[in-house]
């Protein structure tokens, strides 16, 4: 059986082969909500951001950057369940296992693990903003792990994958699925996918009847290899060989699920959002873009822009590196620059309608900042500080 140390070292050794895969765009129902299943759970729109802290739901106001519960009552000390309170009257307090906190239109939508029903338990919530007036959309009791969520142009996908059943046995692949949710409509769709070694899906793109996902998986059972095999030089190569990241689309129509792009091995970057695939070649410094609706290629020059960090948004693509910020606008061929920055090790995280959020790290760590977008674009790059919890 594999060591619980190998196999959590298997699935971040395969996202850091995929870097570059992350999301990050718009579109035209409202500004796009995407979570990644690694890292920062703080989700971020034109309202603010939103994230949670022992089952309570906070609001961070990007004109002010004070972060305060979402309940509104009266003299609430917005406390969570404990000892002491085992029965939480907060309306920002939902279960201390949430994620995927958002607000589109008038509504909050989370995913959460009720207390004492075990982690395989998901219940997918709607609320009004302030988290009165809660209901169930979704039940499932056979879901584990969190691969990735968004929200956009009126739906939310939500995908997951279980590397044990529901005894805690190991399975040989992973179960992959996602949960699809009409918001309007409150229609909900299960999808479950073919199971996959070491199988997650890093991201999707709503586009028209369509969404898009992106499959990472390997090929064959790496399981049966040690931890120093794995992190020694012959065990990384063979794990970047049995590696493989798709794209895949299915139709919300008929159901049908179709193979659309495969990552290949000169690809040292791969993205996928609003309706777009960005890959990037190291060799010849290339960006390759490929619009999903018409099917049109465009080259770029991409400058070095190896590790750059990337941001997809309704416009085009935000690069960010060494301080310098660059865009490629859907249909050009060629960089814009958008403005220098002294603060060498700056990151654009997300766009919104209204706001550019991003990260300024120093030596102290990274601080979490947020811009007007409009300003953003006219160069001013005076930044406001986000009291937020990486």
């Amino acid at each position: 059986m594999i060591h619980k140390s190998v196999q959590t070292l298997l699935g971040l050794m395969i996202v850091l082969l995929c870097v570059g895969c992350s999301h990050k765009a718009e579109s035209n129902y409202g500004t796009t909500i995407s979570i990644g299943g690694f890292g920062s759970d703080n989700t971020y729109n034109d309202f603010g951001v939103f994230n949670a802290e022992s089952g309570i739901v906070h609001f961070c106001d990007p004109e002010t950057g004070l972060r305060t519960p979402i309940c509104t009552k009266i003299n609430c000390d917005h406390q969570g369940k404990s000892l002491s309170n085992p029965s939480p009257s907060c309306d920002a307090y939902f279960t201390t296992f949430i994620n995927c906190i958002a607000v589109v239109g008038d509504h909050l939508y989370a995913v959460c693990s009720p207390e004492d029903e075990g982690l395989f338990v998901k219940e997918f919530i709607k609320s009004d903003r302030d988290g009165t007036n809660r209901k169930v959309l979704y039940r499932a009791e056979d879901i584990c792990y969190f691969g990735s969520g968004i929200y956009e142009n009126g739906y939310f996908v939500y995908s997951f994958y279980n590397q044990e059943d529901n005894n805690g046995n190991k399975l040989e692949k992973n179960k992959l699925g996602m949960i699809i949710i009409n918001l309007d409509a409150e229609e909900v769709t299960r999808v479950n996918l073919e199971d996959a070694y070491e199988g997650k899906i890093l991201t999707a793109n709503v586009f028209g009847d369509d969404i898009y996902y992106m499959l990472s998986y390997v090929v064959e059972d790496l399981s049966m290899y040690d931890y120093d095999f794995m992190t020694s030089q012959e065990g990384i190569e063979k794990l970047r060989n049995a590696s493989r990241v798709e794209i895949w689309k299915y139709n919300l129509k008929n159901g049908n699920t179709d193979l659309v792009d495969i990552r290949t091995s000169d690809n040292s970057s791969y993205w996928l959002g609003f309706g777009h695939i960005l890959k990037g070649y190291d060799e010849d410094r290339k960006l390759e873009l490929t619009d999903l609706k018409t099917g049109t290629v465009i080259w770029i020059d991409g400058e070095d822009l190896s590790y750059a960090n990337v941001a997809m948004f309704d416009e085009g693509i935000l690069f960010s590196k060494n301080g310098q910020i660059k865009l490629l606008r859907y249909g050009a061929e060629h960089l814009e620059n958008i403005g220098s920055y002294k603060e060498k090790s700056l990151g654009v995280n997300w766009v919104t309608d209204r706001w550019v959020y991003g990260t300024v790290f120093t030596d102290d760590g990274g601080i979490k900042c947020v811009w007007p977008r409009e300003e953003f674009f006219s160069g001013n790059m005076k930044w406001k500080v986000l009291n937020l919890r990486d």
